[in-house]
């Protein structure tokens, strides 16, 4: 039988040290704005569906972001990054899972679904620019706290 030195645990002890941490797993349902937080002496960016969401500062290291998961995004495990200076921070995976939609059907006249070619010319220019502004950069500043809903309503 080998005799177990200091060295060797020492050496367990050093690797039990310096095991990274675990990523943390956020929960998300389709449709939500989920809040994040990161400590960082320095300005981070946040990364999540492979753009950039907006962060603000709450204290000298301490952050705070917003991921908005679009209603069609499909259930299942993605990224979360916080980077500073290129250099990456903790890792964390946001689940997103399937939202629950009611849906509602309505019946319209006919006037109300079928177009003329010119009302139909003003509608698709309407929504190209609708469309245009989704995708507009906003140098924002969030202060916002959900501390209630926004209305009362069945939920």
């Amino acid at each position: 039988m080998k005799k177990i030195t200091p060295f060797y645990y020492l050496c367990c002890l050093l690797l039990l040290w310096s095991t990274p941490a675990a990523a943390k797993v956020l929960h998300a349902t389709q449709g939500d704005v989920i809040e994040v937080e990161q400590q960082s002496n320095s300005r981070p960016t946040l990364t999540c569906f492979g753009k950039q969401w907006p962060v603000k500062q709450l204290s000298a290291d301490h952050w705070h972001g917003w991921i908005g998961i679009d209603m069609k995004k499909k259930p299942g495990n993605y990224a979360v990054s916080w980077r500073t200076n290129k250099q990456p921070l903790t890792p964390s995976t946001l689940q997103v899972e399937a939202g629950n939609f009611r849906i509602s059907r309505i019946q319209v006249s006919k006037k109300m679904a079928v177009f003329d070619q010119p009302t139909l010319h003003r509608i698709r220019h309407e929504v190209k620019k609708l469309k245009a502004s989704y995708v507009a950069k906003v140098d924002a500043n969030p202060d916002i706290q959900m501390l209630e809903r926004p209305i009362k309503g069945i939920v």
